[in-house]
């Protein structure tokens, strides 16, 4: 579980039950939520309406496939960290088990955009403060750099 706050000064609360939330500070108030426990791999879904029966569009990975596998254990769905990109307020990135999900929100909800694959469970995040570049590392023995990019 972590929290982080954009340079937009969106804070993304992601908790271990594997759900993201997104709140503007300075609206005050609630803009988005990630949700990886539903069946079709996470969905999103726009502030203030709380409506579950709305329709969710797909998450759309980087490429192209959509949604996962319905069967997902707790360490598919347990966020260990989040990171905001500095130099892209509308980017953040989510720890999920051994892959890194970068997502980008915007008004309408927030979309992922890609999955990085770690080698093992990663317990830590982090974009640098000035280039585009993320990265991470689990518990024991592995660090690992990607430029994050779009």
């Amino acid at each position: 579980a972590g929290i982080a706050v954009s340079n937009q000064d969106v804070v993304v609360a992601a908790s271990w039950d594997g759900r993201a939330q997104l709140f503007d500070l300075p609206n005050w108030r609630e803009v988005a939520e990630v949700d990886l426990t539903l069946a079709k791999g996470g969905s999103t879904s726009s502030r203030p309406s709380d409506d579950k029966n709305s329709p969710q569009g797909p998450d759309v990975l980087q490429n192209g496939e959509v949604g996962h596998s319905s069967s997902r254990s707790a360490d598919d769905v347990s966020f260990a960290d989040v990171a905001c990109m500095p130099s892209e307020h509308d980017i953040f990135g989510l720890a999920v088990g051994s892959e890194i999900q970068l997502w980008k929100h915007s008004e309408s909800g927030s979309e992922r955009q890609a999955v990085l694959p770690h080698s093992k469970r990663i317990s830590c995040l982090s974009f640098h403060a000035v280039h585009e570049i993320l990265g991470c590392i689990n518990g024991s023995d592995r660090a690992t750099v990607w430029e994050a990019i779009e």
